[in-house]
């Protein structure tokens, strides 16, 4: 039965179909049976299924060919997903709907989009394919909200993470997709279509599998296809959808990324752009690292590459994905490269660089990429997970490097690689030098482009070769000898590079190849040599470990084998006749560097190759040369190097010699460089080149100077060519030039090597000068070089060796050096032999005095004396004196240098004074040269250092005191190195014969000499002492002064011990305090010196009282008061604008207080000593007075004292006085070494700065501000967070310092305060956070911004908000106290420009003001603070903030905070509702006080909050409100109350409406009476009744259905109303009870007699303002209920009660109100039909007859007062009118009354007709029309004929009379 039920049925829709005319009727069908017949399916009966099969075929073919017919698509897909359906029903089910899903339109499709996901869950894979592809396409079209909320998202996909994860992978094959791809399944055809770029590695997979596309497998490219492909314009349009549904984040974005990525690399521009540009939106919010992002992008980027594990296995063919297209890969990339996991992440990271550079389909870009990808590895790969990549990265990179040549940019990135990871690892390229080797040929052979990386690759690898040992060490020396000679430059450097950084210091074959490549013509080949070679030991480093330089004797060895070596063959070098092993630059740099390896090895640490540093170690290295001698016989006659010498002092003596021969030729003519022997032109090229003198005061021949720019002349600019104390003087050419000891060739390999063979034969001239007698025509030859440094050496040589030889000899050579002196021919010859005679007579007087001594001990007095030999000295004397006055400066300085040798030694062999040549002659001609204008710099130094001499060599010299008193009268302006010359030269004449001027230089050091016991002593120290400290320093010329100072400080400094300076080291202190004080920087810095140098040379007691002199000077500030004279400088140069008053003292009070501060008064001298260090002192004549040593010394003992120190120090390093700054600055350098040391200190240096902000000296006010500024940038501010505040407060009270820099310095020191204060507060900081915010807060609300300094309030400000941004939640604790202050800041920062503007506006003014200034505080800084601070309240908080919000609701002063407090509670009751009831009450009743506020503004904003806040409060509490309202509506008089009433009560109903809902009863009567307020002009009152009427008409269902809804609740508010006392409040009722009674029939017992009761008790009693509402609501609830009122009931009053109430009304005086109560008696009587005419007659006739116009014409008339005439007129014409009219409506249907008044009233009415204006005209006919309608004589039993008859006549006559 059931199965034929069923197939009737079926039948049924089959016949449907059949007729189904039209595609509309088929439609409407299909959509009402195909789904019921699906159902059918799951029929048990096999006819039934049968049955819909054939059904459903037939319907194939319809619909198939009827493209435009809709299918009920929305009914199948919930038929689809019922969960009980039978998977044969779903099957079919989901058919139709692929079928349907595409007809549908496009609108509908995006509305089913979202289902369509729904049905996907649990369903088998193909249909959940087929589903997707119907969904893919509708994303095109899909609108997306513009702020993506989770509600509002249309697919709410956060709840199906299965589903997202197919849609993704599904989304992910689309967009890999090529356009026009064709899948062909048979086995034949595996190629891929034209164009596509597929990968070829073996992605075929098994037989038969068709290739897929690039980066899809091929079951991804099937079920991308699907049943119906997409075209190519179809395929973009669903990519951009896609693209578009992850912009619109409706998928988590992490998952996303890679799908971006895909997108912009696709071949459609719009896609690839949509897409590019959403990544980039994206970037800074997308983590690179993240390793889901990164293993997706591998995981695109490589395929399924099968590996041999379980998974690699099982993976099927068509499952496997192919690696996509080169095109995405250049893609993925650029991504990899942000990424720190994607280097780490092994070995995907490795198969992506090796698929880069050599994958099949890998392009130019990509391999640019990979590249880019290996050099982010080595960057940022850890040192663990490198280590295994290293051999790989190395094998591709090499591979790279040897197979591939076309683009030379990739080489050199390839080799930059191999560089950056020889770095990394090293040991990996330790062992193998091959590719050191490789790189160096690489390097002479590739392109000059790639050269550069393969040099900077070798240079990064040389740190892996540094611990090479053995055959690797002798296979890398070869490899470094064969490139130092390539003809690369950049090979030869990147050798010189090796040969210095991998072999050890000592290592001497590398430093032979280093001097080699020290002489290479490229200065970047040679400079990076010297640099290697001249890197003195032990200068850095405390302790040189291990030797640091070959041993001498090794080195000297090794370079005389290499030079024999070279001798034999072409490498050898040859100039004119000589030749030599090397060319002159390398051996220059040879010589040089056996210098100083014989330095080394003498122990002496080589800091220099400064002649005159050299010379002061030329002793100790005399020393070890006598050493190495010892034991040694050396002949006389060895003149050849070839000789075989095994002593290393011979082997270098010929090498010097023979280098010196070599270039000596040169000397005098340097060839040029085409003259140069070909095969050496290279090496000569760039050696010298002439350049024009700088010597303007010597008349020599153009020098030679280098054009390479040795380190040498950089390293010491200040002292090259002087041989320090050499006997000659300190200076061996001008003292204007400076030239470098070694350029490249002719002097400049001469003049260091000549002083190399002078030194070594100087210091053991007995065994070594010998050797040079026969040469002594080659030294002359030396001589005449035309380099004037060159011939002093010469000389200074050719006197050692010629006072060896015999005295016959000896007499020849002097004789024949005076003849060539007198040559005029030859200017440079007589130059040299000037100084060789001076230098020979002072050597041999000096050899003589020590023999003298040896036989005065020996007891043979006078043995030696030749006079013979006395004559030619004499002789000798007096030719040189001669030349003093030369023409040529050159000889006039020999002669002098010469005389003054001479009187070093001896006494000068000349009369002591008299005619002629003698020693007062002498003396003066010098001392006039000393102040001459006409005398270089050079002359007078070399005059005043030969004037000091002549004591010191001769006891018995008379004119010593003259000598001393013409030095100091000699001072001129500005010649501060020559004082110090003067300086030296005093202390030498003043102590004479002990002078340590008489020792040999060559052989004892200045701090070893002793004078000779028996020598006669002429020590005038006493003299001269007196003479500087009672004369010179207390002069008033500050430039005597000045050179006093250096004066004393001189004899100080070289007399040290001497009984006379100790004795007066008081006087010398005052004297140097009294210097202190002068403006000039120098003078200030010698005294303060000078001062350090006398505290040390105290003994204990001395040092006391000095001390305490010294503090007492410097602290009280007295100074020595010059006298003015004529000589006197008042200002000069810098000093005008100084203060007079001994502001140059202010450093040292500074330094004096320091170390008072630290009871260490004895300091300041440490700290002068420091402090200050004026560049002088580096110069060559400060540097010999040796304070760096002191300041190191002074350094170290003030260490103890460095914690009291370091925070005064720290501070006066920002002092505003510049000269405390910079000295303060230089004692800081000395004694803080340790970087750490600010933060060790840090506390003791904040103490300092805290207590010195407040400083009574604004000085140290400001050096507080700015030092606390450096000191918390950047400094980890933990252990200080208690100190926060009090820095705070300091410094607001410093921002409204009185001095303008101060406040400045304030101001940075706070912003950086703040700046720290803000990162410090960040969440990330944990509890130090937690505690910074809450030593902050307190200060900044409390102090800060309650400040009256604008500047300080506003930072306050700005700091707040940045907290409150940086802390986020950690703020919740302190919310409590943040809010209120906030709040009450929104008032105090207001400008108070608003209040006064506010007071001088008007009405409308101010309130447009107040709402901008509301408006301004809720988008202040401060309200943002605060509403980041809401968003982290809960109920914790609550307790606390809600009674200091409901205090400052009910007191805040200022708009701004009490609009900001309402604020705050409506952003309370929307943030934490449910936490805030128990509070609501209160805070309702501190809004409630604010909602009388006189301020319109002000109540609207609490009555807005009001409105939220019900919401959220107790129903208690919600009724109290709503309580009180009523009450002061019903009660309070005052607008400001009612106007509060209507503007709560209307946001409760707009923001809170439910709960207006709950208490409608309260409510809504409340409102019915407020719509009825009366208005009056005021504006605010007719607002309130919109306000009341908007409440009530949202409330009731229409005002008939309110009405009958809450009557009892109206009738007992207006009965209220009506009782009130206010008669406002009456009028208003009675309007409202009007309103009820209008609505017909809407009042009945016992409301109607309570309404009139009220009604009528309101009535009695006199006129008031109002009234008639009361008689026009009594006229409409008679009107309305005159039917109940005929009932009798209890207690209501009746009809005539009302009659005679409103009669009584109608009696009254006042005209206006007598016009509205008749007019409301008559509408009560036509309503009721009672007959009252009688008496209305009596009230009524006399009004008209007073306006007929005989009455009107008797009284007179009253033109006075125009506009009151008019008003009464208009009143007169309204009362008749109203009698009028009043009468028609009041005319009974009472026989006996008409036939009373008929015949009156008739006459009245035609009288008014016949004489009035058309309106009482009008008013008469209406009348008429009512008395003739109601008048009963035209009715048949009343009739009256006659009387009629009478009424019409005289009707009508009064009706034509008018017309």
């Amino acid at each position: 039965m059931i199965t034929e039920a069923h197939s009737d049925q079926l039948e049924r829709v089959f016949l449907r179909l059949g007729h189904a005319e039209t595609d509309e009727q088929l439609q409407n069908i299909i959509s009402k049976f195909l789904p019921p017949v699906l159902l059918k399916l799951s029929s048990t009966q096999e006819g039934v299924r049968k049955k819909v099969m054939e059904l459903l075929v037939h319907l194939n073919k319809r619909i198939k060919s009827r493209p435009k017919i809709q299918l009920p698509v929305e009914t199948l897909l919930v038929q689809y997903q019922d969960p009980s359906a039978v998977s044969f029903v779903t099957n079919f089910t989901i058919i139709y709907v692929k079928m349907g899903y595409p007809r549908l339109p496009v609108e509908k499709q995006c509305e089913l989009a979202p289902t369509l996901l729904t049905a996907m869950e649990g369903k088998p894979q193909p249909q959940q394919d087929s589903l997707m592809h119907l969904l893919i396409p509708t994303l095109f079209h899909m609108k997306y909200p513009v702020e993506p909320l989770k509600a509002a998202s249309p697919f709410n996909l956060a709840e199906k993470p299965k589903t997202v994860q197919l849609l993704l992978d599904f989304m992910l094959d689309v967009l890999l997709m090529p356009y026009g791809y064709v899948l062909n399944e048979s086995q034949s055809r595996q190629n891929a279509p034209s164009g596509q770029s597929c990968s070829s590695s073996s992605s075929s997979g098994g037989s038969g599998i068709p290739q897929p596309p690039p980066g899809m497998s091929f079951y991804a490219a099937k079920r991308v296809i699907g049943d119906s492909p997409w075209t190519p314009e179809q395929l973009e349009q669903c990519k951009l959808g896609i693209v578009k549904f992850i912009e619109a984040e409706q998928v988590p974005e992490l998952e996303a990324v890679i799908h971006l990525v895909i997108a912009s690399s696709d071949t459609r521009h719009s896609v690839a752009t949509a897409a590019d540009l959403e990544l980039k939106s994206k970037q800074s919010l997308i983590d690179w690292n993240n390793p889901t992002i990164i293993s997706k992008l591998y995981k695109v980027y490589l395929g399924d590459i099968p590996l041999k594990t379980k998974e690699g296995a099982v993976l099927k063919p068509e499952l496997k994905r192919d690696p996509v297209s080169t095109r995405v890969k250049l893609k993925i990339v650029p991504h990899l490269l942000r990424s720190r996991q994607a280097a780490e992440t092994f070995p995907a990271n490795i198969q992506v660089v090796y698929d880069g550079l050599f994958g099949a389909n890998t392009n130019a870009k990509l391999r640019t990429l990979s590249l880019q990808f290996v050099h982010h590895i080595c960057v940022i790969c850890p040192d663990s997970k490198i280590k295994p990549l290293g051999p790989m990265l190395l094998n591709g990179l090499t591979k790279l490097i040897n197979e591939y040549k076309e683009d030379p940019k990739l080489l050199s990135m390839a080799y930059s690689a191999v560089g950056k990871l020889s770095s990394r690892i090293p040991q990996l390229f330790t062992k193998d030098l091959a590719l050191v080797q490789q790189f160096f040929e690489a390097l002479s052979k590739e392109e000059p482009d790639t050269r550069l990386a393969i040099q900077e690759a070798l240079s990064m690898m040389v740190g892996a070769y540094t611990s090479l040992e053995g055959a690797p060490r002798t296979l890398m020396e070869a490899l470094v000898a064969s490139n130092l000679i390539k003809p690369q430059v950049q090979v030869r450097q990147v050798a010189v590079k090796f040969a210095s950084t991998v072999f050890p210091p000592d290592h001497i074959p590398s430093r032979y190849l280093l001097l080699l490549a020290a002489g290479d013509p490229r200065e970047e080949v040679h400079g990076e040599a010297q640099r290697a070679l001249r890197t003195f030991p032990g200068k850095n480093e405390k302790e040189s470990a291990g030797k640091q330089m070959p041993s001498f004797p090794e080195m000297v060895q090794y370079i005389q084998e290499k030079a024999s070596h070279r001798m034999k063959t072409p490498a050898k070098y040859m100039t004119g006749t000589t030749v030599m092993p090397f060319n002159p630059a390398t051996f220059g740099e040879i010589v040089l560097y056996l210098r100083m390896c014989l330095a080394h090895s003498a122990g002496i640490v080589p800091t220099s190759q400064s002649l005159a540093d050299m010379q002061d170690h030329a002793p100790a290295i005399g020393r070890y040369i006598r050493n190495l001698l010892s034991g040694h016989f050396i002949t006389s006659s060895s003149s050849s190097s070839k000789g075989g010498e095994s002593n290393p002092v011979q082997i270098y003596i010929s090498l010097l010699q023979q280098l010196l021969s070599g270039v000596g030729d040169e000397l005098c003519n340097i060839p040029s460089v085409s003259e140069c022997p070909p095969l050496k032109r290279e090496q000569n090229i760039g050696l010298a080149v002439k350049v024009p003198s700088s010597r303007g005061d010597c008349g020599t021949r153009n020098p030679i100077v280098s054009v390479s720019s040795s380190p040498l002349r950089r390293r010491n600019l200040h002292a090259t060519p002087e041989v320090a104390s050499l006997p000659v003087s300190r200076d061996f050419g001008s003292c204007t030039s400076h030239s470098s000891i070694f350029p490249a060739f002719g002097f400049c390999v001469g003049l260091p090597v000549m002083y190399c063979l002078l030194e070594v034969v100087s210091v053991y001239p007995e065994k070594l000068a010998a050797r040079f007698v026969d040469k002594m025509d080659w030294i002359k030859s030396l001589m005449n070089t035309n380099k004037e440094e060159m011939r002093e050496l010469a000389a200074l040589f050719y006197s050692v060796v010629l006072t060896t030889v015999s005295e016959n000899e000896f007499k020849t050579s002097v004789q024949q050096l005076i003849k060539t002196a007198k040559d005029n021919h030859n200017l440079e010859m007589q130059h040299g032999s000037l100084l060789a005679l001076g230098f020979t007579v002072g050597r041999y007087l000096s050899k003589r005095k020590a023999r003298m001594v040896e036989m005065h001990d020996l007891e043979q007095p006078d043995t030696i004396v030749v006079p013979e030999q006395d004559q030619l000295i004499k002789s000798t004397t007096v030719t040189i004196g001669s030349f003093l006055d030369s023409t040529s400066p050159l000889l006039a300085i020999a002669a002098c240098t010469a005389l003054g040798e001479i009187g070093r030694n001896a006494p000068l062999p000349i009369p002591n004074e008299g005619a002629g040549f003698t020693k007062l002659h002498l003396v003066e001609s010098l001392l006039a040269r000393i102040p001459s204008g006409k005398e270089t710099n050079k002359m007078k130094e070399r005059a005043i250092q030969t004037l000091g001499y002549f004591p010191v060599g001769d006891g018995d010299f008379p004119h010593q005191k003259l000598l001393l008193q013409g030095l100091m009268d000699s001072v001129e302006a500005k010649q501060i190195e020559l004082q110090f010359t003067v300086g030296e030269a005093i202390t030498s004449a003043a102590i004479g014969t002990s002078s340590v001027a008489a020792r040999d230089a060559w052989m004892v050091a200045e701090e070893e000499y002793t004078p000779p016991a028996d020598v006669k002593v002429n020590d005038v120290v006493p003299w001269v002492l007196d003479l500087i400290l009672n004369k010179h320093i207390v002069s008033p010329n500050p430039h005597i002064r000045q050179a006093a100072c250096i004066w004393l400080l001189s004899l100080v400094k070289k007399l040290s011990t001497h009984k006379e300076i100790k004795s007066h080291l008081k006087e010398i202190q005052s004297a140097f305090v009294s210097v202190l004080s002068d403006s000039d920087e120098l003078s200030q810095d010698v005294a303060s010196k000078g001062l350090g140098l006398v505290y040390e040379l105290g003994s204990e007691q001395d040092q006391q009282e000095l001390v305490t002199t010294l503090v007492d000077t410097l602290m009280t500030g007295k100074r020595v008061r010059h006298e003015v004279t004529g000589e006197t400088v008042v200002f000069q140069g810098s000093g005008l604008g100084k203060t007079p008053d001994g502001q140059g003292l202010s450093t040292y009070q500074e330094l004096c207080s320091l170390a008072s501060d630290l009871n260490q008064p004895d300091l300041v001298y440490k700290f002068m000593n420091l402090a200050n260090h004026h560049a002088m002192w580096n110069s060559r004549k400060g540097a010999a007075f040796g304070f760096n040593v002191i300041a190191t010394k002074a350094g170290e003992q003030l260490a103890p004292f460095l914690s009291q120190l370091l925070p005064r120090l720290y501070r006066y390093q920002f002092d505003p006085n510049i000269g405390i700054r910079q000295a303060m600055t230089s004692i800081w350098n000395a004694l803080v070494t340790d970087k750490s040391a600010v933060d060790k200190y840090m506390k003791e240096i904040l103490d300092d700065l805290i207590n010195n902000l407040t400083s009574n000296m604004w000085r140290i006010r400001e050096s507080s501000c700015l030092a606390l500024n450096d000191l918390l940038r950047g400094r980890p501010l933990d252990d200080i967070i208690d100190k926060l505040p009090e820095i705070w407060e300091t410094l607001f009270r410093v921002q409204d310092d009185i001095k303008e820099s101060v406040r400045k310095a304030a101001e940075l020191a706070l912003k950086t305060l703040s700046k720290v204060c803000v990162k410090m507060c960040d969440p990330s900081k944990g509890a130090a956070g937690q505690r910074t915010i809450a030593v902050l807060l307190p200060c900044l609300l409390d102090k800060g911004m309650m400040s009256t300094v604008t500047e300080v309030r506003t930072l306050s400000v700005n700091t707040l908000v940045k907290i409150s941004k940086s802390a986020g939640a950690m703020l919740k604790p302190h919310a409590p106290k943040l809010i209120p202050a906030l709040l009450e800041s929104l008032s105090v920062l207001e400008p108070q420009v608003f209040n006064y503007l506010s007071l001088r506006a008007t009405d409308q003014e101010k309130a447009a003001m107040d709402y901008a200034r509301l408006s301004a505080a809720k988008s202040s800084l401060m309200m943002e603070t605060i509403n980041m601070c809401l968003q982290y309240l809960d109920v914790s908080v609550l307790g606390e903030l809600v009674p200091r919000l409901c205090e400052l609701t009910r007191s805040g002063v200022g708009i701004a905070t009490k609009g900001g407090c309402a604020s705050v509670i409506v952003s309370l009751t929307t943030q934490c509702p449910q936490d805030l009831t128990p509070y609501s009450g209160k805070l309702m009743s501190a809004l409630l006080s604010g909602l009388t506020d006189r301020n319109n503004v002000v109540q609207k904003a609490f009555a807005f909050a009001m409105g939220h806040l019900v919401r959220t409060s107790r129903d208690s509490s919600t009724d109290k409100l709503l309580q009180k309202l009523n009450s002061w509506y019903m009660e309070k008089e005052e607008q400001v109350y009612k106007t509060a009433c209507a503007l709560t009560v209307h946001a409760i109903g707009r923001y809170s409406p439910d709960v207006l809902k709950n208490q409608a009863k309260l409510v809504l009567p409340l409102a019915f009476l407020g719509m009825h307020e009366v208005p009056e002009e005021e504006k605010g009152e007719k607002e309130d009744g919109n306000r009341w009427t908007e409440v009530w008409q949202e409330n009731v269902p229409g005002t008939y259905g309110g009405i009958r809804l809450y009557m009892e609740e109206l009738i007992a508010i207006t009965q209220k109303a009506l009782q009130s006392q206010s008669w406002k409040m009456k009028a208003q009722g009675a309007s409202a009870m009007a309103s009820i009674a209008k609505q017909s029939g809407s009042l009945v017992p016992p409301h109607l007699g309570m309404v009139l009761s009220a009604l009528l008790q309101g009535l009695s009693g006199r006129t008031w303002t109002g009234k008639e509402e009361l008689l026009k609501a009594v006229a409409s609830v008679v009107c309305a209920c005159s039917a109940e009122l005929h009932k009798a009931v209890p207690k209501q009053p009746s009809i005539s009660d009302v009659l005679q109430a409103m009669l009584k009304e109608c009696r009254r005086e006042n005209l206006g109100y007598k016009i509205v109560a008749l007019r409301c008696t008559a509408d009560v009587l036509k309503a009721t039909q009672e007959d009252c005419f009688q008496e209305l007659a009596d009230i009524i006739f006399p009004i008209i007859k007073k306006n007929s116009p005989e009455t009107k014409g008797a009284s007179p008339s009253q033109n006075d007062d125009e506009d009151e005439n008019e008003n009464e007129k208009e009143l007169q014409m309204d009362s008749l009118l109203c009698a009028f009219e009043s009468l028609g409506k009041a005319w009974p249907r009472d026989a006996e009354t008409q036939r009373c008044y008929r015949q009156e009233l008739c006459k009245l009415m035609c009288e008014r007709l016949k004489l009035s204006t058309w309106k009482v005209q009008l008013g008469v006919l209406q009348a008429m029309k009512a008395y003739f309608q109601g008048l009963m004589l035209l009715e048949a039993e009343h009739a009256d004929p006659e009387a009629l008859a009478g009424i019409l006549l005289e009707t009508c006559s009064s009706i034509t009379h008018s017309l």
